[in-house]
């Protein structure tokens, strides 16, 4: 975050503020206490998104081109879509749990954007192909929609939690029902597992036409960590949604399972690229452009 220009820096640093609110406020409503605060929650979260678009915008100016070629660029836009998420299903859900929950989820989102920071790049000539626009936003919207079953995967489990000590009426109109909760969640799997397929072929797709271009062979492509990791959170959902029908898997289960899918969405996503130092990175900055010359 600190490597970013001064403009860039401030918003995301806006971006952090608002987030921050709306988590502060999302734990008032968690303590049981009257606090008549839901609206500020939904309008910090706006004022969130619309800082990342604004951002998104500046750079879009600066590169003549859509930013999607760099880890933050693409984790911004999975937080505004993360963000409409919210505040469209926040009409039909008005429970407070149900906001404090999603406003913690996109708080958490916030602080990993500004974690995986750094100045804008384009993207490298051999990437440039209709395919990558097809893999970048495939998987985007993979992890907005694993981040929603999560988040309600995270309330579910709260909301069994209280029930299960008879806490019954600290639950009585603040979580959504049993059945809207599971519905959020499936519905969350299989838009994440359908754009994570998408990705996956445009990904193959893209590696076939343009591997000599890149400097990679298949077998870099096979071992590359994010590739790994991706591919097995392709599989982990695949399997949860199979089984979850021909098992009769319990909501607990299903929740738990999730959380797990989520984590590792978010490591292929960010950790792979930080701790496994991933290859599968497109984008060219300036001073990378000006050691191949």
């Amino acid at each position: 975050m600190f490597q970013l220009p001064p403009i860039e820096r401030f918003l995301v640093s806006g971006m952090l503020a608002f987030s921050c609110l709306g988590a502060v406020v999302g734990l008032m409503q968690k303590t049981g206490r009257q606090y008549p605060y839901r609206g500020l929650i939904l309008a910090s979260t706006a004022m969130g998104m619309l800082t990342g678009m604004i951002l998104l915008g500046l750079r879009a100016v600066s590169l003549r081109a859509l930013p999607m070629s760099d880890v933050f660029e693409s984790m911004v836009i999975m937080l505004i879509l993360f963000g409409g998420l919210f505040l469209s299903l926040s009409v039909s859900n008005r429970q407070p749990w149900f906001s404090s929950v999603m406003a913690w989820l996109f708080f958490l989102m916030t602080l990993l954007c500004a974690a995986a920071a750094r100045p804008a790049a384009s993207l490298q000539q051999a990437a440039q192909t209709p395919w990558i626009a097809v893999h970048a936003l495939s998987m985007i919207l993979a992890g907005a929609m694993i981040l929603l079953s999560a988040a309600m995967s995270m309330l579910f489990l709260l909301g069994s939690k209280r029930l299960k000590n008879k806490q019954f009426m600290t639950l009585f109109g603040k979580i959504p029902s049993v059945e809207a909760i599971q519905g959020l969640i499936l519905t969350g799997l299989r838009w994440s597992f359908i754009a994570l397929t998408v990705g996956l072929i445009s990904g193959i797709a893209m590696a076939a036409v343009k591997s000599k271009g890149l400097h990679m062979t298949s077998a870099d492509w096979l071992t590359d960590s994010k590739i790994v990791m991706i591919t097995l959170s392709w599989l982990l959902l695949g399997a949860i949604l199979l089984l979850s029908k021909s098992l009769a898997w319990s909501g607990k289960t299903i929740a738990k399972m999730t959380l797990a899918a989520c984590l590792l969405i978010l490591f292929a996503f960010l950790g792979s690229q930080i701790l496994c130092k991933s290859v599968h990175d497109f984008g060219a900055r300036p001073t990378e452009i000006r050691q191949t010359h």
